[in-house]
């Protein structure tokens, strides 16, 4: 978590409800995990990585 919080920068006192949403929102958590796909796809140049 330490090195999360760095790597986030910013107001330290604003990290825990960052962390809490990102953590515990379902909604943002498959939204961000498609959006990686979408982008590893982009990077690799193919449609083949994962599901869903």
């Amino acid at each position: 978590m330490w090195m999360l919080s760095r790597l986030i920068g910013g107001d330290p006192d604003d990290h825990g409800n960052l962390l809490s949403y990102l953590f515990f929102d379902p909604a943002f958590t498959r939204r961000a995990v498609r959006l990686g796909r979408r982008h590893t796809r982009r990077q690799l140049g193919t449609s083949s990585i994962g599901s869903g």
